[in-house]
């Protein structure tokens, strides 16, 4: 599994390489560049992915030893909850309707942030 990131590499270099030796018209270098590009994220988004791990001299101590993680954004980490309660002075009443739009003005502002 540790030659794995190595394969990539070459993979990479032989395309690169094929792309200047060949000169194909750009619509086939942009393909070859693209999914390169894919299937390096493809790798890199596995579960079990390895990360980058190298041993140049064969020692068995690694010269490169990155670990690829995926960090969550807040949405996909679970999210967030506000709760937002009205802060009134005790005699101050408070209708129905007051806190409907109340509620219409602070939606549309969440929302039209994302």
């Amino acid at each position: 599994m540790a030659f794995f990131p190595l394969i990539w590499l070459v993979l990479a270099v032989i395309a690169v390489g094929a792309i200047f030796v060949l000169q194909p018209n750009r619509h086939v270098t942009w393909l070859i560049l693209i999914s390169l590009i894919i299937l390096a994220a493809g790798w890199a988004s596995l579960p079990n992915n390895p990360g980058i791990v190298l041993d140049i001299n064969g020692d068995g101590i690694n010269e490169l030893d990155k670990p690829i993680e995926i960090r969550q954004g807040l949405d996909l980490a679970g999210g967030l909850k506000v709760l937002l309660e009205a802060d009134l002075p005790a005699e101050a009443a408070v209708d129905a309707a007051s806190m409907k739009e109340v509620r219409q003005i602070v939606e549309n502002r969440v929302d039209s942030l994302g």
